[in-house]
């Protein structure tokens, strides 16, 4: 592919992740606030590159799971 068009499909790519993890932060901050856990979350959304954004996914996952799996 030319290079021109691998950077807008990065670009793009970025874009979609950045939308999709903010909308992932916000269910996860409803989450917690629903069961009185209060959460602080610092990361720089808009300034994050794809693998950035991908890995804060996977984490937000991981998290996920642990506590769908714990004992209530």
């Amino acid at each position: 592919m030319a290079p021109h068009r691998d950077l807008l499909l990065s670009e793009s790519k970025t874009k979609i992740l950045r939308r999709q993890l903010k909308r992932r932060m916000l269910e996860f901050i409803r989450q917690a606030d629903a069961y009185g856990i209060d959460i602080v979350i610092s990361f720089d959304i808009e300034n994050a590159n794809a693998d950035q954004l991908e890995r804060t996914m996977n984490d937000l996952e991981m998290i996920d799971a642990t506590v769908e799996n714990e004992p209530c």
